[in-house]
C-alpha cells in the first residue's frame, strides 16, 4: 500500500444531500496497516508478514542471540488490541468534531463508544485492551523467533540479481587550453 491509499481510505466521509450533514467513519483495519507499515524497516517487505510478525520483530530484532536482548519497551509496536481501542476514541473524536457549530448536536459519548472507562472510585481512564501490558516478553510472541527469521530471509524486497557497474576508469586527455602557447623565435 502507498501513502495515497491511507490517506484516501483512513476516513470516509458521506454527505447526505438533504440534511446538508456529513457522517464520517475511521477505519481501524487501514489504520492498523498504516501503522505496520511504519514500524517495517526498509529491507522488509510489510505484504509478506502479519502486524503480529512485525510486532514480535519491534520487540526482538532478528540479530538478538537471546530472549534478554529485547528492544526498548516504549519502541515497540503497539498490540492490535490498542489500535483497535484508540480507534474507537478516533471515531468519538470525529463524531464530536461534527458537532461545532450546532448548539443542540447531541454530544458522542466517550465512555460507552470510546476506549474510555470509569472506575469505581470515579476517575476516568484509557482501556488499552487485553494486551496493553505484559509480565513477560514471550507473553509477545505468537510464532516461533527461528520461524520468522527464516521467513523474513525468504520475503525481502526486491534486489538486483547484479549490481551496475561502470566502465573502466581511464584518464581523459586534455582538451583545448584557454591560454596559447607562446612562440620561442627570436628576432
Amino acid at each position: 500500500m502507498s501513502q495515497d491509499i491511507f490517506r484516501s481510505r483512513l476516513f470516509k466521509i458521506e454527505t447526505d444531500e438533504e440534511s446538508g450533514s456529513f457522517t464520517v467513519s475511521f477505519d481501524s483495519a487501514i489504520y492498523k496497516e498504516m501503522i505496520k507499515y511504519m514500524y517495517t524497516p526498509k529491507h522488509l517487505d510489510p505484504k509478506h508478514l502479519t502486524y503480529e510478525e512485525m510486532r514480535q520483530l519491534s520487540i526482538l530484532p532478528p540479530r538478538a542471540k537471546s530472549l534478554l536482548e529485547y528492544k526498548n519497551p516504549q519502541n515497540w509496536m503497539p498490540p492490535a488490541s490498542e489500535i483497535e481501542q484508540l480507534s474507537k476514541n478516533v471515531q468519538c473524536l470525529a463524531e464530536y468534531y461534527l458537532t461545532a457549530g450546532k448548539h443542540d448536536a447531541p454530544l458522542p459519548n466517550f465512555l460507552e463508544n470510546g476506549c474510555l472507562q470509569r472506575l469505581p472510585d470515579g476517575t476516568i481512564e484509557y482501556n488499552l485492551g487485553r494486551d496493553s501490558s505484559i509480565k513477560e516478553v514471550q507473553e509477545a510472541f505468537t510464532s516461533d523467533h527461528a520461524d520468522l527469521l527464516g521467513r523474513i530471509k525468504d520475503n525481502k524486497k526486491r534486489r538486483q540479481d547484479d549490481t551496475p557497474q561502470k566502465g573502466a576508469r581511464r584518464k581523459l586527455k586534455p582538451k583545448a587550453t584557454s591560454t596559447p602557447k607562446k612562440s620561442c623565435e627570436k628576432k
